[in-house]
């Protein structure tokens, strides 16, 4: 079983790694926009269980699987992420839904 990025406009599809990963501009999530920094936030699966970080000044997004809007991440506070639960590393940008997943990618 593993956690999965899911871009919210269907282009890309990633595995999240297990254990801590750092995400932005870069070739997991495919941003080549110079306004998400390269160090925009960290990602940590452990155990099954998958929470984000804002480690930048520029902060991430998000939003509950059952909520309509995005809200801004408080920097360096650890937001538990849960399936269906989207992010987003810009404001109505770059918006990925995390999903729980029988199989990782290959």
């Amino acid at each position: 079983m593993a956690w999965r990025f899911v871009a919210e406009d269907g282009s890309l599809e990633a595995n999240v790694p297990d254990g801590l990963t750092v995400i932005g501009r870069g070739s997991l999530l495919q941003i080549t926009d110079k306004h998400v920094s390269r160090q925009h936030a960290e990602i940590s699966v452990e155990n099954g269980k998958c929470q984000i970080r804002s480690t930048h000044s520029n902060p991430c997004f998000y939003k509950p699987r059952d909520a309509d809007l995005f809200t801004a991440l408080n920097h360096s506070e650890w937001c538990q992420l849960h399936d269906g639960d989207s992010i987003g590393l810009a404001p109505n940008q770059y918006q990925f839904k995390l999903m729980w997943s029988e199989s990782k990618l290959i």
